[in-house]
């Protein structure tokens, strides 16, 4: 039974890819296929491509906070060992950082501005569409 349970969360995956792929949604992002607005983390991604790419700024542009999921990485590694302990204020202010970014870019990027771009082929957004056109 153990065997086949680390193929659930695979599966789960890929069934959701075929999915979205099958439905015409074309976007990685869960929340963005679903809602059509970017999540928090929206960016992420094509922060780290720049910075591969020798882009700093590139790398800032597309999400500021970049740099926190790998310092967070280490600091939960860290932490595993008992070489740290992460007190609780820490993840309030990681928490308060992120939504704050968040606002600020959605404020001042959001709709036209990518990676702040809304997805009209997500699926709240279609389905909003296709009640509009049936109560017509």
């Amino acid at each position: 039974m153990k065997k086949h349970f680390k193929w659930i969360p695979i599966s789960g995956i890929f069934l959701f890819y075929l999915v979205l792929s099958i439905t015409g949604v074309h976007t990685t992002c869960y929340f963005k296929a679903f809602t059509g607005i970017p999540c928090p983390g929206c960016g992420m991604t094509r922060a780290y491509m720049s910075l591969l790419e020798g882009d700093v700024k590139g790398a800032f542009y597309y999400h500021p906070l970049f740099l926190l999921p790998p310092i967070l990485a280490i600091m939960l590694l860290l932490s595993y060992k008992k070489k740290i302990t992460i007190k609780k204020w820490i993840w309030g202010v990681i928490f308060l950082l992120l939504i704050g970014v968040y606002i600020f870019r959605m404020l001042m990027q959001f709709p036209d501005t990518e990676p702040m771009t809304f997805y009209g082929s997500a699926y709240i957004p279609r389905f909003i569409h296709a009640m509009k056109e049936f109560l017509k």
